[in-house]
């Protein structure tokens, strides 16, 4: 669900007057919360290398939630900067890009990571926010609860809770189980 169909479900649920911007804001604070309350499960995004070994992050990737990187199945040692003398093959993050050394062209590369919230804007009403999306209602009816609050209407507050509470809960039951699972890597020797 993107960020216009979120918008005109509210919409659809609660008659307002507040600007589009205002409501995107508080949509990003919702899913902000979201994101600290919920072990969001791991994503991945996998790429071909090329002759240029600095690759563009994407947006929901900051350098500290990169659990791994592989390149045709050899792990890459994450490395800081202040790291003299690093084993190889290594990388790290340098300006929102990630290097690799060694870089070889034409190798498949997949990065293991743990999402982060995704800053919306009015401006582009297609973005879909990174929480899951079986769980956009949460943001919908978190929305229509903070609308129906400042017109000071107790009664769509508690509808609109009731049914916000319902899916967290199912959001909890599902996500928690989800986000839990993590890949434990062993050594054999």
């Amino acid at each position: 669900m993107n960020l216009q169909t979120i918008l005109e479900r509210v919409d659809l649920l609660i008659d307002n007057d507040i600007s589009t911007q205002q409501k995107v804001t508080t949509i990003n604070e919702i899913s902000k919360q979201l994101f600290r309350r919920f072990p969001v499960p791991d994503k991945f995004v996998k790429f071909t290398t090329t002759n240029i070994p600095y690759y563009t992050l994407p947006d929901d990737v900051s350098e500290e939630r990169i659990r791994s990187v592989i390149v045709n199945g050899i792990e890459y040692r994450r490395v800081t900067p202040e790291d003299d003398r690093p084993n190889y093959p290594f990388c790290t993050v340098v300006a929102d890009h990630l290097f690799l050394y060694p870089n070889t062209p034409d190798q498949t590369c997949v990065i293991f990571y743990q999402p982060r919230h995704v800053e919306m804007s009015a401006s582009n009403l297609s973005a879909v926010p990174t929480f899951p999306e079986d769980y956009h209602e949460i943001l919908v009816y978190g929305l229509a609860i903070w609308i129906a609050e400042i017109q000071r209407d107790v009664d769509m507050v508690n509808n609109f809770q009731r049914k916000y509470d319902e899916i967290l809960k199912d959001a909890e039951r599902h996500l928690r189980k989800m986000g839990n699972k993590r890949v434990i890597i062993t050594n054999r020797w």
